[in-house]
């Protein structure tokens, strides 16, 4: 036992300390001895001997990790030796700092954000890099601050030794997407192979979406063109195509691009037929939109409160109040339970035509049910 620890004591030193440290344990332990041989606790038994030695390389062992200088490691890189107590503080410094920008970002307040990467801009070298400018551009885009997000994108672009990747244009393609700004969207996209950037499906759908907002149909297509030429698209792809085509009522391409979407291997969802019943309710046809919502019974698609709410929206601007109310109980009768928006085109189909004893039953009605009233 006392052999033990006296290996673990001396190995735990350098060759040139290990001889100090014996002849210290040595001195130690006659002085030991002699202390007890004059208090008249001699002979000591050998389990005594060897607790006392144990008890002595204890004491010495507590006294070394105490004094010890503190640890150093050397970089591999630059070969010099730094303190790592001394490093801590600098690190958790900028770690705390990029959280907050971070934060910042999640919260859309890019005022913060600009001058948590001015606090990062005066730390260490190396403490801002494009992550930090990601942050800011995302910053001002969920601000909807479409001017800012391009700002810090422009000023990414001119930082030495950085560059943008794909997320970065598409947060700025996607904020003046959602804007209607239809050039900025496609300019950005267009500059992604300039910086040497790939174009994703992210990147083309927000600008298919940005067309779609406008009603640009004609523009729509031509980047949904190149998409199918590119990237390939995705159920995004052709639903923003198909809104686009309900907007202005161009049922027949809405129907032509949902042909095409299932000929692509993409399964539409019920917003894609969704958006070609409202295109035939815009373009003036109401048998053919009922056309689509018995194929979708046929096909054992649950139409939704959207289906037959572009009906009985068309319907009850026709001035058919009746007929309207009528979608509505054939709405529900088919599991589908009519919402507030539902019942709110009725009522204004009642009250502009003065019949406002039948708007007060369907009033009625509507409390009935427990659907909440409301201003629109």
């Amino acid at each position: 036992m006392a052999l033990d620890a006296l290996d673990r004591f001396t190995s735990g030193s350098d060759g040139g300390s290990s001889l100090m440290h014996l002849l210290g344990i040595v001195t130690l332990a006659i002085s030991a001895f002699s202390l007890c041989e004059l208090c008249g606790w001699s002979p000591l038994t050998a389990a005594s001997e060897e607790l006392l030695v144990v008890a002595l390389l204890g004491g010495l062992e507590v006294w070394r990790r105490a004094s010890a200088p503190p640890k150093h490691k050397l970089h591999r890189k630059s070969c010099e030796i730094v303190d790592e107590k001394a490093e801590k503080p600098e690190t958790h410094s900028c770690h705390s700092a990029y959280s907050k920008l971070q934060a910042a970002a999640r919260a859309a307040d890019g005022k913060l954000a600009e001058t948590l990467f001015a606090e990062l801009q005066r730390g260490p070298a190396g403490s801002v890099n494009a992550m930090c400018y990601g942050a800011v551009i995302n910053a001002f885009a969920r601000g909807r601050n479409a001017s800012g997000a391009e700002r810090w994108l422009k000023a990414l672009i001119d930082a030495p030794s950085l560059t943008p990747n794909v997320i970065s244009v598409n947060i700025v393609i996607s904020v003046f997407a959602k804007q209607g700004n239809v050039g900025r969207a496609e300019y950005w996209l267009e500059q992604m192979p300039r910086l040497g950037l790939d174009p994703d499906v992210l990147s083309f759908n927000a600008v298919i979406d940005a067309c779609a907002r406008a009603g640009e149909v004609d523009r729509a297509e031509e980047w949904l063109q190149k998409l199918l030429a590119g990237p390939g698209p995705n159920l995004v792809s052709f639903s923003s195509m198909l809104h686009a085509c309900a907007r202005i009522g161009a049922a027949l391409r809405a129907e032509e691009w949902l042909r095409r979407m299932e000929k692509h291997g993409v399964k539409p969802n019920i917003i894609c037929y969704n958006s070609v019943i409202y295109a035939w309710c815009q373009a003036g046809h109401l048998d053919k939109a009922e056309d689509w919502l018995k194929y979708l019974q046929t096909r054992g698609i649950q139409p939704t409160v959207t289906s037959y709410g572009a009906i009985i929206n068309f319907v009850a601007k026709s001035g058919e109040t009746l007929a309207a109310e009528g979608w509505i109980d054939r709405m529900q009768a088919a599991g589908v339970r009519a919402d507030i928006a539902s019942y709110n085109m009725v009522l204004g189909a009642y009250c502009r035509s003065g019949r406002l004893v039948e708007a007060e039953k369907l009033l009625e009605t509507i409390f009935a049910q427990g659907l909440r009233a409301n201003t629109s």
